[in-house]
């Protein structure tokens, strides 16, 4: 709180995550609404141009991210071994490293789930696109989170999301991501397995993610924090 005191008091504009916490600078005195910005993050939205499509999907699923326990990769292990009992042969890859590693290997394991869930480790660049392109959605079960332009990086190929259904993420994604009732294991399942089963459904979400990453794309993000910082010698 006095941080937040001193920041309100000196900072002539603030960047902030999220729409939620843009609201706990805002005041009718120095920062105004115009003042304090959202800046959430941006993707490469060309990027996925330079990997051309596979011949076939490898992944029925992809999380990209830490494997921390706020991104709620241990309940996505409890989601896939439901998402599995209605498609045997689903399978998921996961990106990332992190502290929660061992825990979900052995969880793997004990739910005999080896051909199901492959640990990637840490993938960067063209080769983290042609796993998203092998995928055919992306998954983002955080439990908590500020708001995450990671799962952004997926749909950018052209694919939807599932997700709870946190505040900060209604703001990230307005669409193109089912939200499920946090933390409702069993439903998170239901709608990985209709956008899987239900083409019609899959098209309009799809649709909708390559929209919505296009208006994360970097240089309109730049552009419109440029225009930001001029607003200020105006």
């Amino acid at each position: 709180m006095p941080v937040l005191r001193l920041i309100k008091n000196a900072a002539d504009m603030v960047w902030v995550t999220n729409e939620l916490d843009r609201w706990a600078f805002v005041d009718q005195n120095r920062l105004k609404t115009d003042k304090v910005i959202a800046v959430k993050g941006g993707v490469d939205a060309h990027a996925p141009a330079l990997v051309p499509e596979p011949r076939m999907k490898q992944f029925d699923a992809v999380f990209v991210g830490r494997l921390h326990p706020r991104k709620g990769l241990l309940e996505l292990i409890d989601i896939w071994r439901l998402v599995c009992q209605i498609r045997p042969d689903a399978k998921l890859a996961v990106i990332g490293v992190g502290e929660l590693e061992h825990e979900m290997r052995e969880m793997i394991e004990r739910y005999r789930l080896t051909n199901n869930i492959f640990l990637l480790g840490f993938r960067d660049g063209i080769e983290k696109i042609e796993i998203f392109k092998q995928s055919r959605v992306v998954v983002h079960p955080a439990t908590y989170d500020s708001g995450g332009m990671a799962a952004c990086e997926a749909m950018a190929c052209g694919f939807p999301g599932v997700s709870f259904d946190l505040d900060s993420l209604r703001s990230y994604y307005p669409k193109g991501m089912i939200k499920t009732p946090c933390y409702d294991l069993r439903r998170f399942a239901q709608n990985m397995v209709e956008l899987l089963n239900n083409h019609e459904l899959y098209l309009k979400i799809a649709n909708d993610a390559m929209d919505l990453a296009k208006q994360w794309d970097w240089d309109l993000r730049a552009e419109e924090l440029a225009e930001a910082i001029e607003s200020l010698f105006a």
